[in-house]
């Protein structure tokens, strides 16, 4: 008698056929479709693979901070990834599109009323980030007041990032002339050998 065992059914893939459930004896190796042994087969009925079940992602657009990819398919079955809606060339990973990094416009300087501080700022063209750093300005009496000058002072700033530029604000008048501080002098008459 047969020695049967059983071969269970396989699930076709999307691309690998499978087979139904058959018999096959450990001792004559001849294959039955039933558990009997009655029904002798050359080969286990087939069953078709199903193809791939593509669903597509759309691509997405790198912005300025995060990295994109161009659109891919994805087989909703075996999970496998395809470049072109045939699934007919498998790759392993989405095509990712770099990060394009921001775009910024001109800077702008902002100088506070005293003079003392500045601001620069700059946005982005593209998602409008803004960078922006406020830095204490160094102040230099370039002239002294007098009575009839008054204080000129030039201020200098300078920036930690390296985008924006040293800006100056020169000859800014920090204080009035003084004015002259007049003071009399009395009358002298002359004398004979001396004058007045």
């Amino acid at each position: 008698g047969h020695d049967l065992k059983a071969v269970k059914k396989k699930e076709a893939g999307c691309t690998e056929d499978g087979h139904e459930t058959y018999w096959r004896c450990q001792t004559c190796k001849k294959l039955f479709s039933d558990a009997a042994g009655t029904v002798e087969i050359s080969n286990p009925t087939a069953i078709k693979a199903t193809g791939h079940n593509l669903e597509k992602v759309e691509k997405k657009d790198a912005s300025c901070t995060e990295a994109g990819y161009e659109a891919y398919w994805r087989c909703q079955t075996c999970k496998k990834l395809f470049s072109d809606e045939a699934g007919t060339v498998e790759i392993n990973n989405r095509m990712d599109i770099p990060a394009t990094g921001h775009s910024y416009g001109v800077v702008t300087y902002t100088w506070s009323a005293d003079n003392r501080k500045c601001t620069a700022e700059r946005k982005c063209t593209v998602c409008d980030d803004a960078e922006s750093e406020t830095a204490d300005a160094t102040a230099t009496v370039v002239q002294e007041k007098s009575c009839t000058l008054p204080e000129l002072t030039t201020y200098s700033v300078t920036f930690g990032n390296s985008a924006f530029g040293i800006q100056t604000k020169e000859n800014v008048q920090t204080a009035e002339a003084t004015g002259h501080d007049l003071k009399a002098v009395k009358k002298k008459e002359a004398g004979c050998t001396e004058d007045g």
